[in-house]
């Protein structure tokens, strides 16, 4: 606020001299008939949407005494009914928000701490008479001209004054008079010359506004002036919500008496995420992008994150790019590097789960991922985040000393705002989530949320050791076109469920890298390879070293295969509504050295289907078959063309038997031999 308070001190300095002015003579000057010829109805057109800084400071005449002095920060969208609006006046702050579609006023007194939210909001916060009106305790927001004075009734009576200078711009200057109930109003605005700007945007620029009240029957006036700082058009329609930024608990206090439950997270969801992290003391911030994939049922969270760390102090900016992987049923986190090379791995975050006694860290339901567990969870009440109106909830950790004095939010769009995107009421849809604790806030901002995505199980094999890791090969019998071509995220979801039941393992990254590949001499049978992982390649815990993915996986290698031999290796996949039993040749188990090795017959697979090759074998027959008679028909013709050449020389073929040997037609060496007398 020292820049605003700079703004004050040099106010009336920069402001443009108005004189204490006669109002019997001003409204009288712009009802003459010379006054008409230069009246405009041509007032510049106000933008609905804009953000200001605004100074204001009113003195009363004619003493010149100052009543008060203010500097605001304001956004205002008038199609949306909302305008965020933080104010200080006599070293006293507040912040308010106002969204008059949801009736709803939640201000923030900074002197006090206090949070304030009535039947009939705003009616006690001074200042906002500028902004709103109330009528039967409904909010209604003035129109974006009427916070600065642009009264539909005052601007046909208005005038365009001139060129001006305001704080040292160029600037066009209009003045409007207004008599009503013994009160006579004349304003005066001043607007940016944007014709003496080249590169100007065209759009009106509000630099200052000036408003002049006497009444009838006093002798003092009052002079209330506000100078509009860093004007600007918003594109968006949507006011951003500070009060998360200021107390969440501002939210609403005295609605935590609402009884209401908290909707149910989905098993499954992918989304985006934006993280901002602030650091208690510190001007240094990170910046999150994730894209993020969770899966309940399959117990593990993916995500492919991005970080930006921003140094204000020395202008620079670092960004690591990583793959998170965390897995919930055995409490092991993956951080791998964008190109996999690099992989660390920990326990898992506790945000992901409570810690066993075997020290493992278990995922019990989703809500604890949202640490959202009905029973614990308070409802604050009702805010608008990003222009989302939303539901908040206080949640916690089930352990909360663990974490030091922590507060978490979590903002769920409204049934209101889902009904209108025809969406169940009762889903679960995050907007925000906010974690305070000793050590700074971090503001997780949820984009692109959907509830259901394409099967998918990430790998995390560069993690693990690989003189540990077993590849299995099977052949399964079924035709690799007809049972798995055409749905394989469902094929693999089902053989991996297979393999995972029938070895005893929990966890699905430990079966990866699963490829189907059709048998090129016998169409109704598909060979499968996979991997098992077993030990990490590197442990930077302890615990890590005692919550191993697999002890050893030679034996769920052996489970497999008694289950192959034994005839119970099998999975059911659903083709066509019909489910088809599919089961393993009881002699196709083998263990491979390294990953997709195959056999000699099957490594010639080319992926085209049976009566392709048949196609393209008699097209191979019928292409050498021409290419073989074009052979016979050109040596027939020269064979031909040289008879001739030697019946024109005239000399007969040689007849003469010698004892040389000669080679035959069939390129064999013939030899004439003769018995010795």
């Amino acid at each position: 606020m020292k820049f605003f308070q700079a703004c004050c001190s040099l106010l009336l300095f920069f402001q443009p001299s108005v004189a204490q002015v006669n109002f019997d003579t001003a409204c009288a000057t712009i009802n003459t008939s010379t006054a008409n010829k230069t009246r405009t109805t041509n007032i510049p057109d106000f933008p609905k949407i804009f953000s200001a800084i605004a100074v204001e400071k009113e003195l009363r005449f004619p003493d010149e005494e100052i009543t008060s002095t203010s500097e605001a920060i304001i956004e205002f969208s008038e199609p949306s009914g909302q305008m965020f609006f933080q104010r200080e006046t006599n070293g006293s702050q507040i912040s308010v928000f106002v969204d008059s579609e949801q009736n709803v006023c939640l201000s923030l007194r900074k002197d006090n701490g206090q949070c304030v939210k009535t039947e009939q909001p705003c009616n006690a916060i001074t200042g906002l008479e500028h902004y709103v009106r109330l009528k039967e305790g409904e909010i209604t927001l003035k129109s974006a001209r009427a916070v600065y004075w642009f009264d539909t009734r005052q601007l046909d009576t208005a005038i365009k004054l001139g060129k001006s200078q305001t704080r040292g711009m160029d600037s066009i200057a209009y003045m409007a008079c207004k008599e009503e109930n013994n009160i006579t109003v004349v304003t005066q605005w001043y607007f940016l010359d944007t014709s003496k700007i080249k590169s100007a945007n065209k759009e009106p620029v509000l630099l200052a506004a000036l408003r002049l009240i006497e009444g009838k029957n006093s002798k003092s006036y009052i002079r209330d002036w506000i100078d509009v700082i860093d004007f600007k058009p918003i594109q968006s329609d949507n006011v951003r919500s500070n009060m998360d930024v200021e107390d969440v608990g501002c939210i609403s206090d005295n609605s935590k008496s609402v009884k209401k439950e908290i909707p149910k997270p989905p098993a499954t969801f992918s989304c985006v995420i934006e993280t901002h992290v602030v650091r208690a003391g510190r001007n240094d911030r990170d910046i999150d992008v994730e894209a993020v994939r969770y899966n309940y049922d399959d117990a593990w969270f993916h995500s492919d994150e991005r970080r930006i760390s921003l140094d204000p102090n020395s202008g620079n900016a670092t960004e690591v790019e990583k793959k998170i992987i965390e897995d919930f049923f055995t409490g092991i986190r993956y951080e791998m590097s964008k190109s996999a090379t690099q992989c660390a791995v920990s326990p898992t975050l506790s945000r992901a789960g409570s810690r066993a006694t075997d020290g493992k860290f278990i995922m019990k339901s989703p809500t604890q991922f949202w640490d959202a567990d009905p029973d614990t969870a308070v409802y604050l009440g009702e805010a608008v985040i990003r222009g989302v109106p939303c539901d908040a909830w206080r949640v916690g950790l089930q352990d909360a000393s663990a974490n030091g004095n922590t507060t978490n939010t979590l903002f769920l769009a409204s049934p209101k705002w889902l009904r209108r995107r025809r969406l169940p009421e009762n889903s679960f849809f995050p907007v925000q989530f906010i974690e305070r604790g000793e050590s700074g806030v971090r503001f997780h901002s949820y984009f692109d949320f959907k509830e259901k995505f394409s099967y998918f199980v990430p790998d995390v094999s560069p993690c693990f050791n690989t003189s540990c890791s077993e590849n299995v090969r099977m052949i399964l019998q079924t035709s690799f076109y007809k049972s798995i071509k055409s749905s394989p995220r469902q094929f693999e979801r089902n053989f991996r469920k297979a393999v995972l039941d029938l070895a005893g393992m929990e966890s699905a990254l430990q079966v990866t890298k699963i490829m189907a590949k059709a048998s090129l001499f016998v169409p109704f049978q598909t060979q499968v390879t996979f991997k098992i992982l077993s030990r990490f390649k590197i442990s930077s815990n302890s615990i890590v070293d005692e919550v191993r993915v697999t002890h050893d996986a030679s034996v769920a290698v052996a489970k497999i295969k008694n289950a192959i031999v034994s005839g119970l290796f099998q999975l059911t996949q659903v083709i066509k509504s019909k489910d088809i039993l599919i089961k393993a040749r009881r002699d196709s188990f083998s263990l491979l050295k390294f990953e997709y090795q195959t056999n000699d017959e099957e490594s010639s697979y080319s992926g085209f289907t049976v009566g392709t090759l048949i196609g393209l074998t008699i097209a191979a027959l019928i292409v050498g078959a021409v290419v073989g008679l074009g052979a016979v028909y050109s040596y027939k013709r020269w064979s031909d063309k040289k008879f001739q050449e030697v019946l024109k020389s005239g000399k007969a073929p040689s007849t003469t038997n010698t004892d040389t040997p000669k080679v035959s037609d069939f390129g064999m060496l013939e030899i004439s031999t003769e018995e010795v007398q």
